[in-house]
């Protein structure tokens, strides 16, 4: 009986086993086969030498579908890309810095619509740069403003107007703090007047400054006090501690066929909110899960999910979309407090040198997302439930087509992607 008994175990192990193997058709309505796809598509990126490595993350309804890493972190060390993998962050510290201002609306410190002088004194007379040098006086640029990059506030890398070379030959190399950087960019004349145009820039310093006005901490304390420490997120912050500097991934530029190292900063002298914060896949999905979830993550409540929903709001009038940047048009997207938000799922005209569309791997309506310069990037698809990560370090200045075509596969992968109608919007 003993030896029966054991050789049923033994054979309920081995079936199961198997059938753990082999049962799985789709993941969270996903085509399996189809997602291994993307994993031949990145590798292929890699081994052309456009990027060194990347990790990339799927996950549906609050499960990671799939994550994965390619590549090298570091090629001369021999350094594998791992998924915890630490990556600078660049404008993608950009959605932290937006919610933690508007943790500090939901507690009344302001409203969207004050102006940012009230807070701010300093930009009580930047002017707005008009013809033949001529300055004229603004109106005031509001915080909702700032949030949504229409302030006229802009960067000098961003253009060729008069006030780009203003900004490039300004002294904010010398700035000590975030005070002293936006004291300093209130001298500036703006690209236009606010509510006028969207212009991307600074803008997201002043949201930095705004908050540290409002909850009295300095901006880097008040981050990791209310939204990085409760979220759990480890790997996420401002300055990368010495004892991790080995698993930050390397910056590339691909010459030739052939990459080259590039130096970048480890930190930033001073926190910012535009950029300079740190992170790896895991932890920047759990910050997006927790917007996909309104506003709170493992019982932890970091917005309202009404708050959400107005920060993932187009905010942009008809006549200021699409937005762009250097040149790259977004075809179908406005922009909320915070994040760019897809209007649209129209594919893009002939000859448009637009982000993401294509016929196979359009988002829905409502969904958000944001990219860092060096080549991060996520989107948020809430009609769906997806979340997508794209990581790399790249000083190569929008390459997106790695991108594109990981977001295309996400969709294409889709077994139940179906119309439907939220807030009276269709949805794919």
């Amino acid at each position: 009986m003993r030896s029966f008994l054991l050789f049923l175990f033994s054979f309920l192990l081995f079936w199961s086993e198997s059938h753990a193997q082999t049962a799985p058709v789709h993941s969270s309505g996903f085509d399996v086969k189809k997602l291994e796809q993307i994993t031949t598509r990145m590798d292929q990126y890699v081994d052309d030498h456009a990027i060194s490595g990347i990790v990339t993350l799927i996950a549906r309804h609050g499960t990671v579908v799939q994550q994965h890493a390619y590549g090298h972190r570091d090629i001369d060390k021999g350094l594998p890309m791992d998924v915890d993998t630490i990556f600078r962050l660049a404008s993608m510290t950009k959605p932290f810095t937006s919610v933690a201002l508007m943790q500090l609306w939901e507690q009344d410190h302001f409203s969207l619509d004050d102006p940012v002088s009230a807070s701010l004194p300093e930009f009580a007379s930047t002017p707005v740069y008009g013809d033949s040098d001529v300055m004229s006086k603004a109106p005031p640029i509001t915080i909702r403003d700032v949030l949504m990059h229409t302030s006229g506030i802009t960067a000098g890398m961003f253009g060729e107007e008069p006030v780009h070379h203003l900004y490039r030959n300004a002294d904010f190399h010398d700035a000590s703090t975030l005070a002293d950087f936006t004291d300093r960019l209130a001298q500036l004349p703006l690209l236009h007047a606010p509510g006028t145009a969207w212009s991307y820039g600074y803008s997201t310093d002043v949201v930095a400054r705004l908050v540290e006005v409002f909850s009295g901490l300095p901006f880097e304390e008040y981050v990791m006090q209310n939204i990085v420490n409760p979220l759990g997120l480890s790997d996420t912050g401002f300055a990368i501690p010495p004892d991790k500097w080995d698993r930050v991934a390397t910056a590339y530029s691909s010459r030739n066929g052939e990459l080259e190292p590039r130096t970048v900063a480890m930190g930033p002298r001073f926190a910012r909110g535009n950029s300079g914060m740190h992170s790896t896949v895991s932890d920047y999905f759990r910050f997006a899960q927790m917007l996909l979830n309104g506003g709170s993550l493992d019982g932890v409540q970091i917005l309202k999910p009404e708050t959400v929903d107005l920060m993932t709001q187009n905010h942009l009038p008809q006549e200021l979309i699409p937005i762009a940047v250097l040149g790259n048009t977004f075809t179908n997207n406005g922009f909320g407090l915070g994040f760019s938000v897809v209007t649209g799922n129209e594919p893009n005209p002939p000859q448009s040198n637009g982000f993401w569309w294509n016929d196979g791997g359009r988002p829905s309506v409502g969904s958000y997302w944001w990219i860092g310069a060096l080549q991060t990037y996520f989107w948020v698809d809430p009609a769906l439930e997806i979340i997508g990560l794209v990581m790399t370090q790249s000083t190569d200045l929008l390459p997106f087509a790695y991108k594109q075509e990981f977001h295309t596969s996400v969709y294409e992968a889709l077994l139940d992607s179906h119309a439907t109608e939220v807030n009276g919007s269709t949805m794919r």
